[in-house]
C-alpha cells in the first residue's frame, strides 16, 4: 500500500510541478518567454513541446496499472522512478526561476534515473503489458535525451559563455550525435517510438529554422538526419511485415 501511495503522491509532484509552471506561471515567466529569451539555433518550435503531454499521459497510464495490480516492477525500477518524478518537478521549478546550474545538474538527474529505470524493467519480458510499459518510458527517456541536449547547448551559451548562441558548428555535431544514437537504436531495440521522438523534434528545428538564412545548414542538417532514421525506420516495418508472412506461412 505504501508502494502505491508513494508512486501516486511522486507523480502528483511531477504533474503538479508542471501545470504551476505553465498556468501560474512560475517566477512571473511563461514557458514561451523562457525559450524565447533563452533561445539556441537547435530549441525546436512551441508545438514540438507538446509531446510532455504524451508523455504525462503515457505515465498516467502506466500509474493506473501499477496501482491496480497490473503490472509489478522490480524495486530498482521503482525507487529510480520516484528519483525521477522528483527530478521532473524540480527541473520545472529551476528552470523557471534561471538557475541554469542547478536546471544541469537536476535534468542529468532526471536523464540518469529513466536510463536506470530502462535497465531495470528491460529484462522482464514476462511482465504483463511489458511493450506498453517499456515503450512509455523509453519515449520519455528520449524525449529527456534530447532535452538534455538542448539544455546543455543553452548551459554552454548563456551561462559558461563558451559558445556564441549563433555558433552553427556545435548544433550541427549534436544533431548529428542524437542521429547516430537514434539509428542505433533503430537497428538493436527495433523499437520505433523512440526513434519517432527524435524525427519529431527535428521536425520542430525545422520549423523553427528558416531554409535561408545564416543558419541554413541547421535546417539542412536535420532534414538529412531525419530523412535517414525515416528510411531506416520503413526499412525495420518491411523487414518486420515480411519477416511476420514468412513465419505465416504454411506449407
Amino acid at each position: 500500500m505504501m508502494k502505491k501511495l508513494g508512486w501516486v503522491v511522486a507523480t502528483l509532484f511531477m504533474l503538479v510541478a508542471n501545470f504551476l509552471a505553465i498556468y501560474l506561471p512560475l517566477a512571473g515567466v511563461t514557458t514561451e518567454q523562457l525559450s524565447d529569451k533563452l533561445s539556441t539555433l537547435i530549441t525546436p518550435a512551441g508545438f514540438t513541446f507538446a509531446i510532455w503531454s504524451v508523455i504525462y499521459i503515457l505515465m498516467l497510464v502506466v500509474t493506473f496499472l501499477f496501482v491496480t495490480n497490473k503490472i509489478s516492477l522490480p524495486k530498482k525500477a521503482y525507487n529510480w522512478y520516484i528519483i525521477s518524478c522528483l527530478a521532473n518537478g524540480l527541473w520545472i521549478v529551476c528552470w523557471h526561476y534561471q538557475n541554469l546550474h542547478l536546471s544541469m545538474i537536476v535534468i542529468l538527474v532526471l536523464l540518469f534515473s529513466l536510463i536506470m529505470i530502462d535497465r531495470s524493467i528491460r529484462t522482464q519480458t514476462t511482465m504483463p503489458h511489458y511493450n506498453l510499459v517499456r515503450n512509455s518510458f523509453l519515449v520519455y527517456l528520449w524525449w529527456v535525451q534530447i532535452a538534455t541536449l538542448l539544455m546543455t547547448t543553452i548551459y554552454a551559451i548563456y551561462q559558461l559563455n563558451i559558445l556564441s548562441s549563433t555558433n552553427i558548428i556545435f548544433p550541427i555535431i549534436l544533431i548529428i550525435i542524437a542521429g547516430f544514437i537514434n539509428a542505433l537504436v533503430i537497428n538493436k531495440e527495433k523499437r520505433i517510438a523512440t526513434s519517432l521522438v527524435g524525427i519529431w523534434a527535428l521536425r520542430g528545428i525545422m520549423s523553427q529554422t528558416p531554409i535561408f538564412g545564416f543558419a541554413d545548414q541547421i535546417w539542412t542538417t536535420s532534414l538529412i538526419v531525419g530523412s535517414l532514421l525515416l528510411i531506416l525506420i520503413l526499412g525495420h516495418l518491411r523487414r518486420y511485415k515480411f519477416n511476420h508472412t514468412l513465419n505465416n506461412t504454411t506449407i
